[in-house]
């Protein structure tokens, strides 16, 4: 077979090749075609391991300044039922940790952009709602003197 260059083979050029290396061109695109798909199946599972991954970082960091607020509360206050509404505050936070990010500036629409969606609206409220939880959970600490 020539290989004269690393460019394409020109679709008259293959026609003009024996039987033999144009077989050998075939086996070559599909052995290439199958190691490109074993690469993307290879970074599509890197990617979702990187999410996990940074996902778990940011559940970590949230703990660690999750706990220290809500354990001087419970020791302060001394309250079961207290107690156990932080539990649920805590987890809940931890279970809802992209409702309580920032959005980019970038990512925010421009103004002449047409009013938002319900979906939209509705997930705002629900980031709303959970916003008053985590305010309501620090100034709770504030007003304690447990922040």
């Amino acid at each position: 077979m020539r290989r004269s260059s690393s460019k394409p083979i020109s679709p008259e050029d293959f026609a003009s090749l024996s039987e033999t290396e144009r077989r050998d061109v075939e086996t070559r695109q599909q052995e290439l075609s199958i190691e490109m798909e074993r690469v993307a199946r290879n970074q599509q599972e890197i990617m979702r391991e990187m999410e996990q991954d940074i996902q778990l970082i940011e559940r970590h960091f949230c703990e660690s300044l999750l706990i220290p607020i809500i354990k001087r509360m419970e020791e302060k206050l001394k309250n079961e039922e207290v107690n156990a509404y932080l539990a649920e505050v805590k987890a809940h936070v931890l279970d809802n940790l992209d409702d309580f990010k920032e959005v980019p500036p970038a990512s925010m629409p421009p103004p002449f952009m047409p009013a938002p969606i319900e979906a939209d609206v509705a997930q705002r409220s629900h980031r709303d709602g959970n916003l008053r939880v985590v305010c309501n959970l620090l100034c709770f600490g504030i007003e304690t003197g447990t922040r």
